[in-house]
């Protein structure tokens, strides 16, 4: 029994997917921080405290999952 060449390449699309959307997560986390930032320094205090705890905890959460990411690429499989 082979391994399906056709469903490896298609797990390989989705776990780039996958990346991808990651990626435009962090571009639009950054997006919002930066934001926060120009806000803030025209009020501060503007934007809760919580909000910006939650946000910097899923930029965390999601650097974490690239960084799981780009282990499993490193020891990925090569067509």
């Amino acid at each position: 029994m082979g391994i399906d060449r056709k469903a490896l390449e298609n797990v390989i699309i989705d776990m780039e997917n996958v990346m991808k959307n990651v990626s435009e997560k962090m571009q639009a986390i950054n997006a919002a921080q930066n934001a926060f930032a120009t806000i803030e320094s025209i009020r501060p205090g503007a934007i809760p405290q919580e909000t910006k705890v939650l946000l910097a905890e899923l930029k965390v959460d999601l650097m974490d999952i690239q960084d799981a990411q780009e282990e499993m690429a490193i020891g990925g499989t090569n067509l």
